[in-house]
């Protein structure tokens, strides 16, 4: 089978890799990142793998870097190195399956993102509820309003193309339409997320799906003073590698053959199977961002890092607690791990849960409407902050000098409010709601046998003074101007 579309793919891979080497890798910013001497926190697949000194990490990104100059020489046969020192290769056939799993790999990351986009979070429009303001989707913003674009755009476009992006690259009729689909996505997306060098490599990869031969014809098309220095026209000759088909037992597929038919067929199996594996390793994720403080594993590594740090500066025996914040896809404010553990001493293992690792309130996702609503009811210069709390623990707050009007409002559940300087206790339920004294501490504690739920709502009294001034000084500034203004200017 001639699969001289695999030769186009190594070039342009490695022309990516060439810029994502210095840049995403960090080849540029060694001495700051490697720096000999340098105490910092890592995160390694594997807690036993450190950094080499600063030069030998100088010379492994070289090594690096000039594996990345030879894939843009080409790929094992046509057009590539190999063939110019192993006739045998120069111009010759690849076998099938070599181009089967490159173009089911490509396909599968399509057709996992867009069944993992049927939950309810991305289907209702809250996973990505901001990224309509984007500039990339005024265009859209011309005809439809900001939530529609949202929610048909963004949500709506994101799942079909996903579901559908790998079928329309796969089938000559629909390929033209699937490539300029998929060059405008990943385009978009190299501008609207930080993802590396992810969406040039989709980019570069498309050329797969396209028949075989488009780098043959592309070079015959050429100028005939360029062919003396491209790969050649002519017809590839067969390979010892691919099996051609026909009757009789010599035309039956040789073991090595079968061998590479069954390892296709397993690896697509598994790459269809990966995403679905957290049950094997659950290690406890929660993915609104890919930092650290997100992923269970990693909060762990961090705190071993730490403990052996903290002693350099006589802090003996360290315990590390984290107390972490976040709001997914519009819900509440929640906690992500139980504030209570010491996670130097905690369990981890990825083979079963993580017991500190607080689960997302999927049962409060109904409030997201009804939240919409009471922060669409206040005025300009009220903010509103929704918090959920687990049973057993509080929440310790301070309310600046500078947050007027501050009240907390329960939700849902029973909370017990602790003013700390006053050393006193107030019992809110349901409905009940309290004003706060500036300037001190408060705890609210969670005291119900389901999950509490409470709103802070606070007027920003310096930024409203801030404005009312700037609107005071583009009155006498526009006074000045039209010489109205009579009275002598103050001294402020």
């Amino acid at each position: 089978v001639v699969i001289n579309a695999l030769s186009a793919l190594p070039p342009h891979a490695g022309l990516l890799m060439v810029l994502d080497v210095p840049q995403e890798r960090g080849m540029a910013r060694l001495d700051h990142r490697y720096l000999d001497g340098l105490q910092v926190c890592r995160f390694p697949l594997l807690p036993l793998l450190q950094p080499l000194p600063l030069d030998w990490m100088y010379l492994l990104y070289a090594v690096m870097a000039l594996g990345t100059w030879l894939a843009l020489l080409g790929a094992d046969r046509y057009g590539s190195i190999d063939g110019l020192f192993r006739p045998q290769k120069r111009n010759a056939h690849v076998p099938l399956w070599n181009y089967t799993l490159l173009r089911a790999q490509i396909f599968i990351v399509y057709f996992i993102a867009g069944l993992k986009k049927l939950d309810a979070d991305w289907v209702g429009g809250y996973s990505m509820g901001s990224l309509a303001r984007h500039w990339l989707f005024s265009p859209f913003r011309l005809v439809l309003s900001e939530e529609l674009t949202s929610r048909l755009v963004v949500h709506g476009g994101g799942l079909a193309l996903d579901l559908s992006a790998g079928f329309l690259l796969f089938f000559d009729a629909t390929r033209p339409l699937g490539l300029v689909l998929v060059t405008y996505f990943h385009c978009m997306n190299s501008q609207l997320f930080s993802i590396g060098m992810f969406s040039y490599t989709m980019l570069a990869s498309s050329g797969l799906f396209c028949d075989p031969s488009w780098p043959r014809r592309l070079f015959s098309r050429c100028p005939r003073w360029m062919q003396g220095v491209l790969p050649t026209t002519a017809p590839p000759q067969h390979s010892p590698d691919c099996h051609y088909g026909g009757r009789g037992a010599a035309r039956r597929p040789a073991l090595r053959q079968q061998l590479a038919a069954a390892f296709t067929l397993l690896y697509v199996l598994e790459q269809l199977f990966l995403p679905y594996s957290h049950f094997i390793t659950q290690v406890g994720v929660f993915t609104q961002t890919r930092r650290w403080k997100d992923h269970a594993d990693m909060l762990k590594q961090y705190s071993m890092c730490l403990s052996q740090i903290l002693p350099q500066y006589n802090v003996s025996q360290p315990q590390i607690y984290f107390d972490i914040w976040v709001s997914i896809n519009d819900r509440f404010q929640q906690r992500l791990v139980d504030p209570r553990v010491d996670l130097v001493r905690a369990e981890w293992s990825p083979w079963h849960p993580t017991p500190w690792v607080l689960p997302l309130l999927l049962e409060l996702s109904p409030w997201r409407e009804k939240l919409q609503e009471l922060e669409s009811g206040l005025d300009g210069h009220t903010d509103v902050v929704f918090i959920a709390d687990f049973p057993g623990l509080h929440l310790e707050n301070f309310v600046s000098e500078d947050l007027g009007n501050t009240s907390v409002r329960v939700l849902q559940g029973q909370v017990l409010l602790e003013l700390v300087e006053q050393q006193r206790n107030h019992s809110l339920q349901q409905g009940d709601s309290m004003q706060l004294p500036a300037g001190q501490y408060h705890k609210v504690h969670t005291v119900s046998a389901r999950p509490s739920c409470f709103m802070y709502t606070y007027v920003n009294t310096t930024a409203v003074a801030l404005e009312r001034n700037l609107s005071r000084l583009q009155e006498l500034r526009d006074r000045l101007h039209n010489g109205t203004e009579t009275e002598p200017l103050p001294p402020e």
